[in-house]
């Protein structure tokens, strides 16, 4: 009955990471936690969900219109009376849309959304039960100050990817945004012990080449 939230860097991280538990479940003959199963975010590769609409949550698309069209009715900031109308409408279709979402985000066995989407929607997903596991994909990638942040939404996290690969660019020269932003988690690892597991076998690459990167890099 566990709650979990994956989190990745990229969309398409987020979208290979998300069809492949949906495969996994498929295979494990799972149909009725396949459907609660849920993406969040816009930024989608449809191509992938072909198939496996399920995956997507169904957003009230007449709502949606209304918000898009009364959004373009903006009136004058200075005529006060009918700007104060159009805001309180405006915040009316916001919160019925933020229901919509906590609605999916308490229902659903697994989210998965990008680690900038979580920082965006961190009110919202402080209103839900609390994750029993925050999953952090390709974790090299992700700043230690948005780590810190999402850390406390589960109960347990884990943090999945290659210690060895490239932290997080940054292109300010400013001490705190090298120290919060261009580290990673994997910054703070422990070298071993009981919550660091090294997995040491990999199926995409010749032998040679692994064979050469694991005597560089991973001391054998």
């Amino acid at each position: 009955r566990a709650r979990v939230l994956l989190l990745s860097t990229t969309n398409l991280a987020v979208d290979q990471a998300t069809v492949a538990v949906d495969k996994a479940l498929e295979g494990a003959g799972r149909q009725a936690l396949r459907e609660r199963v849920q993406r969040l975010g816009s930024r989608i590769v449809a191509s992938h969900y072909s198939g496996r609409e399920h995956l997507l949550p169904v957003r009230d698309r007449e709502l949606i219109a209304s918000l898009t069209k009364l959004e373009a009715q903006r009136p004058p900031a200075d005529d006060l009376a009918a700007f104060n109308l159009w805001s309180e409408q405006i915040e009316a279709l916001r919160q019925r849309l933020r229901a919509q979402t906590l609605a999916v985000l308490c229902n659903a066995r697994l989210v998965s959304m990008t680690t900038t989407r979580a920082a965006f929607s961190l009110d919202d997903l402080r209103c839900v039960p609390r994750f029993d596991l925050v999953v952090f994909d390709e974790a090299s990638q992700i700043g230690l100050a948005h780590a810190l942040a999402l850390m406390p939404l589960g109960r347990t996290r884990l943090f999945a990817g290659d210690p060895k690969q490239l932290a997080p660019v940054v292109r300010s020269p400013a001490k705190f945004a090298k120290r919060w932003l261009a580290r990673s988690p994997f910054s703070e690892k422990p070298g071993d012990g009981a919550s660091v597991c090294f997995l040491d076998e990999q199926s995409r690459m010749a032998e040679p080449i692994s064979q050469l990167v694991s005597h560089i890099f991973y001391d054998g």
